[in-house]
């Protein structure tokens, strides 16, 4: 209770995410994916400004190993999680990792990608600027590392 106390509201936001994030990362057998990028979020001040850095994260990370071909590229930080095939053209993303999608986006090539990075807005934005997929239904397959491999669809 003395800890509760003495940490600012913002501090203590991070601490609950850091150990949501802690909580997850427990349920991988295996943390580090050659198709995932983690970046560390205890500079951040809130949620919101990691989700603005996400997309950013993510266009670096596919820029730098785009020529390795993998079949996605994806972003986690802490119980967050942002997703993105080249082949199918979809952009995904989950904000409590091990509860599943929160949204599909389609028709992201490369260009929208980077579009979206130098945005840096947060995921409640992204309907502002992609188009999202009607229904969970309407789709495409998702492969991801997240929640131990367990939010793939495929």
């Amino acid at each position: 209770m003395y800890l509760i106390k003495h940490l600012t509201m913002k501090k203590l936001v991070v601490a609950l995410f850091t150990l949501a994030a802690m909580s997850c990362s427990i349920l991988n057998k295996e943390t580090t994916y050659k198709e995932t990028h983690t970046f560390d979020t205890s500079s951040y001040n809130d949620i919101t400004s990691i989700e603005k850095d996400m997309a950013h994260q993510l266009y670096m990370f596919y820029s730098n190993k785009k020529a390795d071909n993998y079949a996605f590229y994806e972003v986690l930080a802490g119980a967050l999680l942002i997703n993105y095939n080249p082949n199918s053209k979809t952009l995904n993303y989950a904000s409590d990792l091990c509860s599943g999608w929160v949204a599909q986006y389609k028709n992201v090539d490369e260009n929208m990608l980077k579009k979206l990075a130098e945005a840096k807005v947060p995921f409640a934005e992204y309907d502002t600027l992609l188009q999202r997929q009607a229904t969970s239904n309407d789709w495409f397959p998702i492969r991801s590392n997240g929640c131990g491999g367990q939010l793939s669809t495929n």
